[in-house]
């Protein structure tokens, strides 16, 4: 009896086949079924195919004679050993023996070859390969695709595939950025090591880790479905050099491709390229422009220059954009700003203030679609400027990929947002959506299993991946949340792209033309341009400057050449000598630079004990007791220690060489040194400034190496947390702006260093010196930084302090976050120190409020990492504060990261709040003592003066009514007594008849009559030596010889 062998290793006899053929059509009426036979070595092979089988074998039986296999030396080299295992089959015929190949190695050929029997299920491997960069800072991550990832992989296996194909998912981790590309090589040796074949890679998103991974799977046969690895056509190859690349979402070649149509489509060929380097989306997509202008338009490529934003590690300043932006003028009227939505409003206003958005001009931008990474791309912010800016949108341009948010879109998006929050602790935000990429890797598992069923229908081998990477081209699939979908014969999905413009009406971006199917623009509606009907000129009338031959007489003059020769020439020999003048100095400093400066022995330090009560990192006192550690050659009280993000803060204070410092305790976290804390330590031994917390060393333990201690200036005061709650310090808003001052100028200079960021700026990590300068502390020891408190919270996880997560962003709340954290957390940081500032209390307290202490700090961080609408954000009476310092404090804590200024921008808005400053609170308070000073002399002064006014009022009104001599004695203070006069004249004067008249008059005209008349004699008597006594009525009496004596001159 002959045996023979299904590939999937069924085994017939000669006599089933007939019976076989008989059941299948037996049971499926109408089904297509036929025989047909091929050559082989030794003998015919005869096969049976039999399409769509509801409850018969497999799509496809290959029958070969087993003797006849295993007489071939190329099988028998393929399986060196072979194994006899019994089978009884349930067809007609007796019982057979199946000869199996036991495989004996790892190859990954083996998992190519196997076949699986078909009553069981075949399971083929996706590996999807994807960076887990920190939030922010790549376009696509992980944490925001898994879920969607997860529901392709449930669908494809419910409702595309055969009941017995299914697939398998296996992640591996691609890296955390994209500059370095082992990590998807890492990851597709792992799963080969753990003899795991893939049949399709699924990612990565980098460009690079794309092309690196590809070389890998080129290696294996093994399709790749990159998304969106946009930038492959400027690695080098072109794309027709990655046949079993299959690219899902957008590509920078389309984007560039649109971009030069529209171009062209308006005659523009003067160009000015503007490009935020510091974004790696926007620089690989500024290089790929500027290579299809050289491909596609040579006169655009000669007419039209680039232009970086990027200035060192930071943006450039606005006097640079308004600089590029004036030397723009002088070669073209268009510009592309690929930037992000912050930076391109930033452009746009300063081009409004240079009178370029008046009609003259145009500017195109790029936002494929709304993401936090590049920001709203809308004049509408909430500012007080926004009516400049909404003008100035007049002349913007977007260009974005065409949106489908139906009701399948809506459905899928809330499973997305359901599963990331319950599966993998995802909050998306309010405002975020389910973007393009994360649905391009949902629809990549989609896609790839619509090929293996059709595959497996035609009777394909859909285990090859060359044959598999050719069906996965030029075919179109339906996809659940978009429709149909088509790959070209590339293997680029085909992407409809639009152009915005701002409607005039409603000041909203609207589509007015699309770049269709066919790569051709398709007008929507009308384009509106600002001022004007019709698009600007390429080349105005006279040339960008004005000095076009026509527009001015031919003037004779010197080469222009030799005149651009002559001016260029010096400034390039500055250039190089300055040039070799830094390249002199790095060398020498290299030379003399020690990279384990901060290598301190133990022996060095002297703890000092501490006695009574110490203040631990969050404030509370804590009693000292127990028994003592001798550190060092020194005795310290132990006691109790808070298990904060760092450990304790520099909460004690040792002897250094002769000198007082602070130190904290690091041992627990059991550091060694490595070669990229060494790195970063020579970042931080190169910081100086006054605001930044002075690194002595590290105390390392010369037995074991270990990090035992942190050893840094003394800061008398203890951190700004110590200052705020402490009730004895008067802090007015001199000082409090102080203090803000000084945050705001280190983090200034830290984020335009090298080191970049801080990753945990809090009330604790700002250190107060003896002067109240507030310094940051803690800056790039990300080394020194425990992985755990680095994680998101979780809502079902038990104890853990949450005291740390209150300066934490909203975004890095949801991600596992990197130690160095991102500059735009750092500024949130910021605005909550603001809030404490203001008033004087701890993070999200209120004071006075009851209800504050019935919310806890878990759940103020949950409410914030879950992104509610409004925000939870700490609440602040506008009463505190100015209105200016509210709109920064609450532009600092802004849900959508982009929005955020940085902290150059925060500098230039609090000098305009505070006015200009270099004091700190001392030199600031002896002025205030010397203004006060002043002060009160000038108060003595006018008080004196006043005084002195009183004094002499005092002494006429004495004099009028005392005797002159009686009333300058009285005022010399000298005493007048009693005197006896020998000889005094008195003279009485009566009204005749003044009772009568009184009795005839008012009583007013009685008291004005008597004025007068009194002022009469008053005038009279000063030519007299008399002193008038007293008025009674109408009787008016003078004297003479009293007090002065006068002789006898009296009665005259």
């Amino acid at each position: 009896m002959q045996v023979f062998v299904h590939e999937r290793l069924h085994v017939f006899t000669p006599s089933c086949l007939p019976a076989f053929k008989r059941v299948c059509k037996k049971r499926s009426e109408g089904d297509q079924f036929r025989i047909y036979s091929t050559s082989d070595v030794d003998n015919p092979v005869t096969a049976c195919r039999y399409i769509h089988p509801p409850s018969c074998s497999p799509t496809v039986v290959r029958l070969q004679p087993l003797t006849s296999l295993a007489r071939r030396p190329a099988y028998r080299s393929r399986y060196p050993s072979f194994k006899i295992i019994k089978m009884w089959h349930r067809y007609s015929g007796p019982s057979v023996f199946l000869l199996m190949g036991h495989f004996l190695t790892s190859s990954a050929q083996f998992f190519t070859s196997t076949r699986t029997p078909s009553n069981a299920t075949i399971s083929l491997n996706i590996c999807l390969s994807l960076e887990t960069p920190p939030l922010l800072t790549e376009i696509f991550s992980y944490i925001r695709t898994a879920a969607a990832v997860d529901i392709a992989v449930d669908q494809a296996n419910s409702y595309v595939l055969p009941s017995n194909i299914q697939v398998k998912l296996h992640f591996r981790d691609a890296g955390p950025d994209c500059f370095s590309v082992q990590g998807p090589i890492v990851g597709a040796l792992d799963l080969v090591m753990q003899n795991i074949q893939c049949h399709v890679y699924v990612g990565p998103g980098c460009t690079s880790d794309a092309d690196a991974l590809y070389s890998f799977a080129l290696f294996y046969k093994i399709p790749i479905i990159a998304c969106p690895a946009a930038g492959i056509e400027v690695t080098g190859p072109q794309r027709s050099e990655y046949p079993l690349m299959v690219r899902m979402t957008y590509t920078f070649a389309d984007v560039a491709n649109m971009l030069i149509k529209i171009l062209q489509h308006f005659s523009f060929s003067h160009v000015t390229l503007f490009t935020d380097d510091t974004q790696g989306f926007f620089s690989e997509l500024g290089e790929t422009v500027v290579t299809y202008f050289r491909r596609l338009d040579p006169e655009m490529d000669r007419n039209s220059r680039s232009k970086t934003l990027k200035n060192g590690m930071q943006l450039v300043s606005n006097e640079e954009i308004a600089t590029m932006l004036i030397d723009a003028n002088t070669t073209s009227r268009v510009n592309v700003l690929l930037a992000n939505a912050t930076v391109v409003r930033n452009i746009m206003m300063i081009a409004s203030r240079l009178n370029m958005t008046n009609g003259d001009y145009v500017f195109f931008t790029i936002e494929l679609f709304e993401a936090y990474y590049w920001g709203h791309f809308d004049w509408k912010t909430g500012k007080v400027d926004d009516s400049v800016a909404r003008l100035a949108y007049d002349s913007l341009k977007i260009i974005s990929l065409m949106s489908n948010e139906d009701q399948a879109y809506s459905v899928y998006s809330a499973q997305v947002r359901k599963l990331s929050l319950d599966k993998y602790n995802y909050t998306y935000g309010l405002f975020e959506t389910i973007d393009p990429i994360v649905t391009g890797y949902y629809e990549a598992i989609i896609l790839y299993a619509t090929v293996i069923r059709r595959m497996y229908r035609q009777g394909a081998n859909y285990t090859n991946g060359t044959e598999v990477a050719e069906s996965l081209k030029n075919t179109t699939f339906r996809s659940p949340v978009n429709g149909p979908t088509k790959i070209d014969s590339e293997g680029d999905r085909v992407t409809t792209y639009a152009l915005k413009d701002l409607d005039t009406d409603s000041g909203i971006y609207q589509v007015v033309m699309v770049f269709d199917d066919n790569e051709t623009l398709v007008n929507v509606s009308t384009m509106s341009w600002a001022y004007r009907t019709t698009p600007p000129s390429d080349v105005p009338f006279c040339g960008f400057t004005g000095d076009a031959l026509r527009c001015r007489p031919q003037v004779a003059g010197l080469n222009p050449g030799l005149i651009a020769v002559a001016a260029v020439l010096p400034i390039l020999l500055v250039a190089a000598m300055a040039a070799a003048i830094i390249i002199l100095f790095i060398k020498q400093a290299n030379q003399t630079y020690d990279p384990y400066w901060w290598r301190l022995p133990m022996e060095e330090l002297q703890l000092i004990g501490v006695t009574g009560a110490s203040i631990n990192s969050r404030g509370s006192k804590n009693e000292m007791g127990g028994r003592s550690e001798t550190v060092g050659g020194s005795t310290l009280r132990s006691g109790t220690t808070l298990n904060s993000y760092f450990g304790s803060f520099f909460d004690k204070r040792a002897y250094f060489r002769g000198t007082v410092v602070a130190v904290r305790n690091v041992a627990k976290l059991n550091c060694h040194s490595s070669t990229a804390f060494v790195n970063d330590m020579r970042l931080v031994h190169n910081l100086a400034h006054d605001n930044i917390h002075k690194l002595i060393g590290i105390a390392v333990s010369m037995a074991e190496g270990a990090f035992q201690y942190v050893v840094g200036d003394l800061c008398s005061h203890g951190s700004l947390q110590d200052v705020l709650t402490h009730d004895t310090i008067r802090l007015d808003w001199s000082f409090k702006n102080s203090m803000i001052r000084d945050i705001v100028l280190g983090m200034e200079y830290l984020h335009g260093s090298p080191l970049e960021t801080h990753g945990d700026l809090s009330a604790y990590t700002c250190m107060v010196d003896s002067r109240f300068t507030v310094k940051i502390s803690d800056v790039g020891l990300w080394y020194l930084r425990d992985p755990k408190h680095l994680l998101p919270p979780i809502a079902s996880e038990g104890e853990r302090d949450y005291d740390y997560l209150l300066w934490r962003a909203p975004e890095l709340l949801r991600v596992k976050m990197t130690p160095k954290g991102t500059q735009k957390g750092d500024v949130f940081s910021f605005g909550i120190i603001l809030q404490q500032i203001i008033l004087r209390c701890e993070a999200y307290d209120l004071p006075g409020d009851d209800h504050s202490d019935m919310v806890s700090k878990r759940e103020i961080v949950m409410e914030v990492q879950r992104g509610v609408d409004p925000p939870l954000r700490p609440r602040v009476p506008r009463v505190s504060c100015s209105n200016e310092v509210y709109a920064l404090m609450e532009n600092c804590w802004s849900e959508f990261p982009l929005e955020r200024p940085s902290f150059g921008k925060i500098k230039s808005n609090l000098t305009k709040i505070v006015g200009k400053t270099g004091d700190n609170i001392v030199d600031h308070l002896l002025k205030r003592m010397e203004e006060y000073a002043s002060d009160l002399e000038q108060q003595v002064a006018d008080k004196t003066a006043a005084f002195m006014e009183e004094k002499q009022r005092s002494e006429i009104l004495l004099c009028q009514l005392l005797p002159r001599s009686v009333a300058e004695a009285l005022t010399r203070g000298h005493t007048v007594d009693p005197e006896a006069y020998e000889s005094v004249t008195i003279y009485f004067s009566d009204i005749v008849g003044f009772t009568e008249l009184s009795a005839n008059v008012l009583p007013m005209d009685v008291v004005s009559l008597l004025n007068e008349l009194y002022t009469v004699f008053d005038n009279v008597i000063e030519s007299f030596d008399v002193y008038k006594v007293e008025t009674i009525g109408d009787a008016y009496m003078v004297s003479s010889g009293l007090p002065v004596r006068n002789g006898k001159s009296e009665p005259q």
